[in-house]
């Protein structure tokens, strides 16, 4: 690939803006910096790493079925890809970008589980109550989509599962990404906003996208999706409901996500509600 003339100038705003997030979320730090012991892999190498990820997987969580630690590596994986950009596109009004073949893709250690992804450029948003900021969170959602689906496809097969549930778990990265920095803002109205934008781009290409969010406020309600994307303010503790699985509850270790769909909505409601209380 032929870098553009003003490749640098990219590089450098990326660095600033990945500094500024991971002064203020420094979890992000291991996803977004390789170290000497990190591996740079390009899409297809990624794809050719499948079989060791989830040979991993399956010995680091004591999982028997390849399909559950598929699942499991490509929860985290999508993680890993979306959290820092869609935080800073919540927190910062800038996005980074999402096309996995734009940036550096890298195995952060010796071993096969954990990647990192180092995006190519930053781009940066208006209001996003704006058609026009919304349309480029959905073409970077868009763009996200396309660049994972050879992954997905590779992934489906070696585990001898469908490709769907697996574009399910990247849509969920995107949304509660998303979500979770509206909260971690004070903004969760600002949130459901990008949210939205980034839900409706995946959904394009996926066929993905039912954004259902719901506010934990003492009682458990639907939110104010609507009065959100109109610029309204919202209040209370928001939460995204999951149309995915990853599977960790397979592994004799652990039990299922608080927020896992699995789960009866009274008692999903009753562990989430627990971690809000435990918060605050």
């Amino acid at each position: 690939m032929t870098s553009p003339p003003d490749s640098a100038a990219h590089r450098d705003a990326v660095l600033r803006q990945c500094a500024h997030l991971c002064a203020d979320y420094p979890r992000f730090a291991q996803a977004l910096h390789p170290q000497d012991e990190s591996r740079t892999l390009t899409n297809d190498e990624l794809q050719q790493h499948i079989p060791r990820a989830i040979a991993d997987c399956q010995q680091r969580f004591n999982l028997e079925q390849p399909k559950h630690a598929a699942q499991l590596w490509w929860f985290s994986a999508c993680n890993t890809f979306v959290g820092p950009a869609v935080t800073a596109a919540v927190e910062y009004a800038a996005i980074l970008d999402m096309h996995l073949d734009d940036g550096q893709l890298f195995l952060r250690d010796d071993e096969d589980y954990w990647l990192g992804f180092m995006p190519g450029r930053v781009h940066r948003l208006e209001d996003t109550t704006d058609e026009s900021t919304c349309e480029l969170l959905a073409e970077q959602a868009a763009a996200f989509a396309r660049s994972i689906t050879p992954i997905v496809e590779q992934l489906a097969e070696q585990a001898s599962m469908r490709p769907k549930p697996l574009f399910a778990i990247a849509y969920d990265a995107l949304i509660q990404a998303a979500i979770n920095a509206g909260n971690d803002s004070f903004d969760p109205a600002e949130g459901i906003r990008v949210a939205h934008a980034l839900g409706r781009g995946f959904g394009s290409v996926t066929g993905i996208d039912n954004l259902i969010v719901e506010v934990v406020d003492g009682q458990w309600e639907d939110a104010d999706v609507a009065g959100a994307l109109a610029g309204e303010m919202c209040e209370g503790h928001h939460v995204a409901r999951r149309v995915s699985c990853c599977m960790i509850f397979h592994s004799a270790s652990s039990g299922k996500c608080a927020n896992c769909p699995r789960q009866t909505p009274q008692d999903r409601h009753a562990a989430v509600a627990s971690i809000v209380d435990s918060d605050f």
